[in-house]
């Protein structure tokens, strides 16, 4: 659908501009892996698993152009494709078109515009946003075709030059700088102190170079903020505490809270103002928690402390059950089991859509796929685990025997999974996310209701 999308959108391009298909031009793509501004041409970077990986596309010769498109090829066992953020060269109502669920190991993204066309010779396109697997092991992404539409000709190539290398850095740097077994503010003004420094500098030093990439910057912020607040072992210099912090909701106290990565700290992180919180989610690049509170009929969230709540969605609630969040689209999905529907809005509340309003009866626990575009749900009413397309159609059955009460789901997606908690049969369970090869994977439980799975450790938590 979107590969039509995207044709229809540049025929009505080509309609509007008469033009000719043109295999060579001076119009030319690069990467760059150094998030900094300027295109400073890094195509090779150490990495470790489950980080966020930001890869800069800047252009030349792109001055008149009002359509762009690029096919990328990944191997889908190493990296996920997160988004495509616009660059700054689009001063004109530039949309970003991508289609990634159609294949799995290659994203296109399309930048097209019906008003004004770029005005600038060269630039930043935008930034495309991987994220590495718990298992990566190193990997190659490159373009493999890019389209231009500019002026009144459209140039095309097929290329095998343009690409990045992502390698397993195996960091063995502490990130505690001081020796005193613990990452903390003394070691951040320490590392502050050398941010943005490379190779050759007077003040670069390498052991504040954690991804060992001859540069200190942002790769290296992220392993140290990964870091910041854990013990280390002074034997070995390896982070102690590997369990990740472990929130909750709890109807009973009427609380949010937490347990820290050491497992000895019970943190309450919001203790009034909520009565029955429910369908706990976060966006940790922004800081914030997401819940629903299905006593007082409200969406709302705060800042990962508990502090600055806010109420999102405070009409036409009427029993919501659970949330999820899709980052990407900075939109959050509920479920509502008082009204029978899924929806969805803006991350602030506004643009409220009603997305599946019909065959529901008791719908419980949401979930997100974005790479595949589905949204997954158990309902309670008719003992039925369903999925559809992020917009609500296509609503397809997956589970419709052997439930009894299914309550909170998650996925694996890369492992291609489905699993739930069933309060009726006591069990959690899983199966193929297309609902074939269903398991029993814990019995005799009492009154289990909602799962959550920890792909990077292997672990599975529940309530």
């Amino acid at each position: 659908m979107f590969k039509l999308f995207l044709s229809l959108l540049f025929v009505v391009l080509l309609l509007i501009l008469p033009s000719a298909l043109v295999s060579q031009s001076n119009f030319s793509l690069t990467l760059d892996l150094d998030s900094s501004a300027g295109d400073q041409a890094v195509t090779t970077l150490n990495v470790t698993s489950s980080q966020e990986v930001l890869i800069q596309v800047y252009g030349s010769n792109i001055k008149n152009a009002v359509g762009i498109s690029l096919l990328l090829e990944y191997d889908v066992s190493q990296v996920s494709y997160q988004g495509f953020d616009i660059g700054d060269i689009y001063h004109f109502s530039g949309q970003v078109l991508t289609d990634y669920a159609s294949n799995p190991t290659s994203v296109q993204v399309g930048i097209a515009s019906l008003g004004d066309s770029i005005s600038v010779n060269s630039g930043l396109l935008g930034t495309i946003r991987f994220r590495t697997r718990s298992t990566f092991s190193g990997t190659l992404i490159q373009i493999t075709r890019y389209e231009l539409f500019k002026s009144n000709q459209v140039y095309a190539e097929d290329v095998s030059n343009i690409s990045v290398e992502l390698l397993s850095g195996n960091v063995t740097s502490s990130s505690d700088f001081n020796g005193d077994s613990q990452v903390d503010f003394s070691d951040f003004w320490l590392f502050a102190s050398r941010f943005g420094s490379i190779k050759g500098d007077a003040y670069y030093e390498s052991v504040y170079d954690l991804d060992n990439d001859s540069a200190i910057g942002i790769s290296d912020f992220i392993l140290f903020s990964n870091d910041f607040g854990k013990k280390v072992s002074p034997s070995n210099n390896t982070i102690v505490g590997s369990m990740p912090d472990i929130y909750w909701t709890d109807i009973g106290t009427r609380k949010i809270q937490k347990l820290n990565s050491e497992g000895n700290n019970v943190e309450d992180i919001v203790s009034s103002g909520i009565k029955n919180p429910a369908g706990i989610s976060f966006d940790t690049m922004r800081g914030k928690i997401y819940w629903i509170d299905s006593n007082i009929d409200k969406i709302q969230r705060s800042n990962l402390d508990g502090s600055s709540v806010e109420d999102i969605i405070t009409s036409g609630l009427v029993a919501p059950t659970d949330i999820s969040l899709d980052l990407n689209g900075d939109k959050i999905y509920w479920a509502d089991k008082g009204t029978d529907k899924i929806q969805r809005a803006n991350l602030d509340g506004s643009g409220v859509e009603n997305l599946v309003t019909t065959g529901l009866k008791n719908p419980l626990g949401i979930v997100l796929d974005i790479a595949s575009n589905k949204i997954y749900w158990t309902d309670q009413g008719t003992d039925k685990i369903q999925r559809a397309n992020l917009d609500g159609s296509s609503v397809e059955d997956l589970i419709t025997t052997g439930l009894s009460s299914p309550q909170g789901i998650a996925l694996d997606p890369l492992n291609n999974k489905v699993y739930w908690t069933d309060w009726g049969s006591n069990k959690i369970q899983r199966a193929n996310l297309d609902g074939s090869n269903v398991e029993d994977l814990v019995v005799g439980l009492g009154d289990p209701r909602d799962v959550a799975l920890d792909i990077a450790t292997n672990k599975m938590y529940w309530t």
